[in-house]
């Protein structure tokens, strides 16, 4: 059962992740003028994707894949406490709906 109650968190986690992109991130492309937005583009990249680019290129890189994991736990575990903090929230306004 515990396993389960894991599984329905990380799917509404998952869910709520690309909900967020989908509006925040590709909503936002039809208000970028359309002579500027091949320079929106590049200036948008993530410096993660850079050194995923250039691993596509070049091949396996230690340094390179250490640097992505321990930079990535950063995102991961600000994502984890966001979703904390909304259950959180959410459980505060139902004890209060009684």
């Amino acid at each position: 059962m515990t396993l389960f109650v894991v599984f329905v968190f990380l799917a509404i986690y998952n869910a709520g992740n690309m909900t967020t992109l989908q509006l925040q991130h590709y909503g936002i492309y039809p208000a970028v003028p359309k002579e500027g937005f091949a320079e929106y583009m590049r200036a948008n990249k993530l410096w993660q994707r850079r050194l995923h680019s250039e691993m596509a290129l070049t091949g396996y890189n230690e340094e390179k894949i250490g640097l992505l994991i321990r930079t990535n736990w950063i995102r991961t575990i600000s994502y984890w406490l966001l979703s904390a903090l909304a259950i959180s929230i959410l459980v505060r306004v139902l004890q209060t709906a009684r």
